[in-house]
């Protein structure tokens, strides 16, 4: 049926104008699949086909994601595309600004979107090699698009869950569509502080904790979120920067060094796949070094708080740092331990780990001194 739709007058003036966005002919074909498969009719579907080409503009819904999945351009054409749609550009302070007033990320677009998991798996073999995403402007321009994908992230969270913090209303989505959370990377990077190490101020969540779809892509923990362990919040730079005509702010100096806090300890989307506690990567599988730890050069807004802000050294490294969170209930015990408390029973918690040779939570923890 898709084939008599595309000899149709809507059909043709449709797949003409995808064809002037950038699509290649698989690409056109699959999306004209999915308004049939959408529809009730061929001629519900005649309807459609300019109905759900509105849908083309916002990168990730359904009609782009059948376009974006059809598509037989390579990897590196297809990010190139998106990237393009966006108008994407980089400026004096190499801070991405995505100018485009047609093209824009769905705001229907959760954190698990089937596009997320496509694009990383494009990046995964668009940028292969040791050298990750540090070899061209196109990299650049990658590593700096997934900031936005942590912006998507936040406001789909606070705009469609109830919950009196932050972290409630990512419980809330959890529950809500069945995803579950890893607590077991390390959150040392984003307990980066102006003054001396104390105790960890903020937990590390990413989601799906495996892999969703035993046929596609791989989405296993690429989104990710920073929580202030004591107030359920987000952490995150979006929260900082300012807009000064329609356009993000991205000059250094107009952020004050305590602010860039946030900025240093923000969350970031992973291209790769980190490990944790959790035994789906293969050893000889670099992604997440390559793609996320041994990233380009950053925005001169957070190289100015990763210069003041600064990470703590591991435990195991005979520094002082060791995660407090591990499971969902962690953060829940920490915060009835009173502020005046905290330090030290941080520090009888990080002997009791070492002498245990086991790094399970403040939860086992707890139960265990009977706190």
């Amino acid at each position: 049926m898709w084939k008599q739709l595309k000899n149709q007058p809507e059909g043709q003036i449709i797949s003409q104008q995808l064809q002037s966005a950038g699509w290649d002919e698989a690409a056109i074909n699959g999306y004209l699949k999915n308004v049939v498969r959408r529809s009730k009719n061929f001629a519900t579907s005649k309807q459609n086909v300019a109905h759900y080409y509105k849908e083309t503009f916002a990168i990730g819904s359904p009609s782009y994601l059948a376009l974006y999945r059809a598509s037989r351009l390579s990897a590196r054409e297809k990010i190139t595309l998106v990237l393009h749609q966006l108008e994407a550009e980089i400026d004096a302070y190499h801070f991405m600004h995505l100018l485009s007033e047609t093209y824009y990320l769905d705001e229907n677009l959760p954190p698990h979107a089937r596009f997320y998991a496509y694009f990383r798996r494009d990046v995964w073999w668009a940028f292969s090699t040791k050298d990750g995403l540090n070899n061209d402007e196109l990299g650049d321009k990658v590593h700096l698009f997934r900031t936005y994908i942590d912006r998507q992230n936040i406001s789909y969270i606070r705009m469609n869950f109830q919950g009196a913090t932050d972290y409630e209303k990512l419980l809330a989505y959890s529950k809500a569509c069945h995803i579950t959370f890893d607590y077991t990377t390390n959150a040392r990077y984003h307990n980066r502080t102006l003054e001396p190490f104390d105790y960890p101020r903020n937990m590390k969540i990413q989601l799906p904790k495996r892999k969703t779809c035993l046929w596609g892509p791989n989405d296993a923990r690429m989104s990710e979120f920073i929580v202030r362990i004591s107030t359920g919040a987000f952490v995150s730079q979006w929260d900082v920067f300012r807009q000064t005509n329609g356009r993000y702010d991205s000059h250094p100096d107009h952020y004050s060094v305590q602010e860039l806090g946030a900025v240093a300890n923000t969350e970031s989307f992973n291209y790769g796949l980190s490990y944790g506690a959790n035994f789906d990567v293969l050893p000889w599988n670099h992604s997440h070094e390559y793609l996320d730890v041994l990233y380009p050069i950053n925005p001169d807004i957070r190289r100015k708080a990763l210069r003041y802000w600064k990470s703590p050294v591991a435990l195991k490294e005979e520094g002082t740092y060791l995660d407090i969170v591990k499971k969902q209930h962690d953060p829940y015990l920490w915060q009835k331990i009173p502020k005046e408390q905290r330090q030290i029973t941080y520090q009888a918690y990080c002997r009791y780990c070492q002498k245990k040779k086991i790094q399970s939570g403040f939860g086992k923890y707890h139960s265990k001194k009977g706190l």
